[in-house]
Formats: C-alpha cells, sequence, structure tokens
C-alpha cells in the first residue's frame, strides 16, 4: 500500500506502511525498549494527510515516552509541546501525558522547568509541579 487509505465504510479505520511504523513504536515502548522505539521512530514521518490525527498523536506521545525514558528530556518536552498544538484538548485526557510530564518534572529542577516551559506544560494537562 502506497499511501494511508480512508475506506470508513469497509473498514472504519486508514492502514498504510506510516501507520503500522507508528504502532511498531509504541509497541517498543510496550514492551519497554526506549532505544529501540526511537531507532524506529527515525522512519516514521507524517507525510500523508490521510493518517488520522488520533494514530499521529499517540505515536508522537509514544515518542515523548521514550524519550524521557533515555533521558532526552529536552526532546521529550518538545515533543509533548508538539501534540499540545495539534490537539490541546486530546492531550489534556491522556493518562500518559500525565506519567510522561510527572516524570519530567521529578527530573529536572524547578529552574530548569520553567525555562523550558515544562512547568507551563504541565500546569496546563493539569499536573501539579
Amino acid at each position: 500500500m502506497a499511501d494511508e487509505r480512508l475506506d470508513f465504510a469497509r473498514y472504519w479505520a486508514a492502514f498504510s506502511p506510516v501507520s503500522v511504523d507508528a504502532m511498531a513504536v509504541e509497541n517498543a515502548m510496550t514492551a519497554g525498549d526506549a532505544a529501540q522505539a526511537l531507532r524506529l521512530a527515525q522512519g516514521v514521518a507524517r507525510g500523508t494527510e490521510n493518517l488520522p490525527l488520533a494514530t499521529w498523536t499517540r505515536h508522537v506521545l509514544a515518542v515523548a515516552e521514550a524519550r524521557t525514558a533515555t533521558r532526552d528530556y529536552p526532546g521529550a518536552i518538545r515533543a509533548v509541546q508538539d501534540i499540545r498544538q495539534l490537539t490541546p484538548e486530546w492531550l489534556k485526557h491522556q493518562k500518559l501525558a500525565h506519567h510522561i510530564l510527572t516524570d519530567l518534572l521529578d527530573a529536572t529542577s524547578v529552574r530548569r522547568a520553567k525555562q523550558s516551559g515544562l512547568a507551563e506544560l504541565a500546569r496546563f494537562v493539569g499536573v501539579e509541579p
């Protein structure tokens, strides 16, 4: 399959190589292999408009989780900020986002949290620093 396909009458979902690649990243995190998740994520690009936004934001959240696990805190913060730009209300309701932000706050000084935008991002989703 070359492109995303939206055939809701038949499948109620989009399926393509990009979808599979995004899910592979999430699966690597489910298995606890953050390094593998980040390697897999390098090949995932949202190059098509047909990729469901929910699929993409779940992928970016998995990347944020992997970056947190590998102590790439600035990368994790950027990933969550990217999700906020795309789907701010969705982000507020994601338990994984709350866990990631809590972990980031625990690993970051108050000063750095304020400077990086982490403190404001945490407040936005309802996580108290």
